[in-house]
């Protein structure tokens, strides 16, 4: 397998370079160097040349756009090409373009050549791949040692009886410096600490916190809606038993979601289950840990999300939801949007041309909220707290790595896959920023400037922005924290801004397309994968290499798409140059009087396990399926996508 990949990134570099060709054909002597380098540099180092060691480069390139000369730092791929140059062998006529020899930024580097080079270096960045068993295990060590390294909370967060200490709390308490401080601290730095200028930030960030979830008003989880999300839980087998019959139901989750109400359709069918008319047993008072999981991601590192206990994942849903309504209903809507990334791609492709906000980025970012820091920036809504306080796992269970702990008991506020997360940590992060803005303009934190300031920044997860006025003491604060800012791709100097999988520079757009696997693979979901690899190459101007991806996919039968044009919506090979149906059958339906054209479509199918009893009335209930949908009650398996060919309306791919 690893040398099929190697054989077809090959080819795909090749086509990269000779649309680099179609713009620049004076350096095809430097180009046929390139492509001998690289292919010696795959048999030497193998697929780890595309995969990492590429993409670690295309790191560097980046900051070195913003730093305004090259830090290459010793890389591998980065050596000179020659005692007069420091500009890279590897792809020496593209570098020359953008840099100096000396090694500085060129006045006006020429953009197009910046998108060719982070093109080469991105290529194989997200691979399908999964990463060697001895990465698996340090990312899994790493995860509890993060854990470790946390703040102790001030609150006892591992008690079903949740006792919040409330307005005692603060940002700029004992518990954030634990060791004693020298008698000359004023005079300088606090151990520990920050210097003593930066508790006015901190407060100031306290206070807008405590404005905010003011704001927000007192929780009740009859305004939220709880329903099961698509993933895996810890205490049921997937595909074979029904998350509405709940195996545990913990006492601490009744404190807010009483199970007579919330795990049930009706009182009557609690009394049921009580008296063993409806179900076999109760519900357990036991809480179960949620259950660490590896999903792949890169060679580089797996992604380690928690699959969630079934009572604590449908209640998470609840206070998800019922957070999104409070952030679209106050002037919180101004900076986040949860289901729509768009704006702050918009908002770091403006600021990679008047270069007035910084782009940051966190890594590790939902590991890093404590409990700590959630009891301080929620201390001004005690309801939210306990709800929180509820859903909130304790423990987590460790499979994959014998040598991490199998049982550990959290100190971070939420894992990777809690419901909760993307919005409780986004919420935060805007807090934080809103609050260090106000501190760095001067402003006393009252609603009026909130919201003012609100219309500078936005938050998308842990993809931030802020105006360059407080971009250095955003960092500095986050740091404080517990956050780790991710410098590699955090910007705030030059003309590089990246944010939410848009990469700008001076206004263009140099976000590079990704190969994601080999598109000879078969299966419906490979072929259709490998279509929208292909147009996204196509839209971005890389030609030869959509072409590529055509001609390699058309060798599997099932992958004769038609030709459609950018505008339409129907599935299919672009082109700019408009659409053919050429070589597919038509015909006029008689019944609909209509043209069809026989194309090949996805469509998916998912496999039923019917429930009856209470169980099915509940999820009736809590689904809520429209009046002309075909609905069935049962516990739904993993969707299984066929690719067919089917009669379609020909206005669908003729316009």
């Amino acid at each position: 397998m690893t040398k099929s990949y190697v054989d077809f990134f090959l080819e795909v570099y090749q086509a990269i370079l000779k649309d680099y060709l179609m713009i620049y054909p004076m350096d095809r002597l430097e180009l046929n160097r390139d492509m001998s380098r690289l292919r010696l540099l795959a048999r030497q180092r193998g697929l780890g040349v595309f995969t990492l060691d590429l993409p670690a480069l295309g790191k560097a390139l980046d900051r070195s756009l913003a730093e305004g000369r090259l830090l290459l730092d010793g890389l591998p791929l980065s050596r000179n090409k020659s005692r007069s140059s420091k500009l890279p062998r590897l792809f020496w006529g593209i570098w020359n373009r953008v840099f100096e020899p000396s090694d500085l930024l060129r006045s006006e580097p020429d953009v197009n050549s910046i998108l060719f080079l982070r093109q080469l270096c991105y290529l194989c960045k997200k691979v399908r791949m999964d990463c060697s068993s001895k990465r698996l295990f340090a990312s899994v060590d790493e995860f509890f040692r993060l854990d470790n390294s946390l703040r102790d909370s001030s609150c006892d967060w591992s008690s079903d009886t949740f006792e919040f200490q409330g307005r005692s709390l603060s940002l700029t308490d004992h518990t954030m410096f634990p060791r004693p401080l020298p008698l000359d601290s004023f005079l300088g730095e606090k151990a520990d600490g920050p210097p003593n200028t930066d508790y006015p930030m901190l407060d100031s960030v306290q206070r807008t916190a405590d404005a905010i979830f003011s704001l927000f008003g007192s929780f009740d989880p009859r305004e939220g809606f709880a329903k099961h999300g698509p993933g895996a839980v810890s205490d049921l087998r997937r595909d074979k038993d029904s998350k509405y019959l709940f195996p545990n139901w913990p006492e601490k989750l009744s404190n807010i979601f009483p199970i007579a109400e919330w795990a049930y359709h009706s009182y009557s069918a609690w009394i049921d289950n009580l008296l063993g008319f409806s179900r076999k047993l109760m519900p357990s008072w036991h809480e179960p840990p949620s259950k660490l999981i590896a999903v792949p991601k890169t060679q580089k590192a797996p992604r380690l999300i928690a699959a969630e206990p079934t009572a604590h994942q449908y209640c998470q849903q609840n206070v998800r939801s019922w957070i999104e309504h409070r952030v679209e209903h106050t002037f919180l809507k101004n900076s986040i949007s949860f289901r729509d990334q768009r704006p702050s791609g918009k908002a770091a492709l403006r600021a990679s041309q008047d270069q007035n906000h910084w782009t940051i980025d966190l890594s590790s970012a939902s590991d890093c909220v404590s409990t700590w820091l959630a009891e301080r920036l929620l201390r001004s809504n005690e309801s939210l707290t306990h709800a929180v306080h509820s859903v909130r796992t304790r423990w987590i269970s460790n499979d994959i790595d014998s040598q991490s702990p199998t049982f550990h008991r959290l100190k971070k506020l939420f894992t990777q896959g809690s419901a909760i997360t993307f919005p409780l940590q986004t919420v935060f992060y805007y807090v934080i920023c809103l609050g260090v803005l106000a501190y760095a303009r001067g402003l006393q934190v009252n609603y009026r400037n909130l919201e003012t300031l609100s219309k500078e920044v936005r938050i998308f997860g842990d993809d931030i922005i802020v105006p360059k006025d407080c971009g250095e003491d955003t960092v500095r604060c986050l740091g404080y924290l517990g956050f780790k800012v991710n410098d590699s791709k955090t910007f705030g100097t030059g003309k590089f801004r990246e944010s939410c999988g848009v990469e700008g520079y001076d206004g263009y757009d140099v976000t590079p397309a990704y190969i994601l696997s080999i598109p000879t693979a078969l299966g419906p979901i490979a072929v259709t994968s490998n279509v929208e690899v292909s147009n996204n190459f196509h839209r971005k101007g890389f030609w030869h290499v959509a072409a590529l991806l055509k001609r390699i996919g058309e060798r599997n039968p099932i992958s004769r798409f038609p030709i459609v044009g950018p505008a339409i919506g129907a599935s299919g090979w672009m082109s700019f140059v408009g659409s053919s149906i050429l070589g597919f059958k038509t015909r006029y339906n008689d019944n609909l009087q209509r043209t069809e054209v026989l194309v090949p479509m996805t469509s998916s199918k998912v496999q039923v396990t019917s429930t009856d009893g209470n169980a099915s009335l509940f999820q009736y209930f809590t689904e809520r399926p429209a009046p002309d949908t075909r609905w069935v009650a049962g516990v739904r398996g993993r969707p299984a996508t066929n690719l067919r060919r089917r009669w379609d309306p020909i206005e669908s791919y003729i316009y």
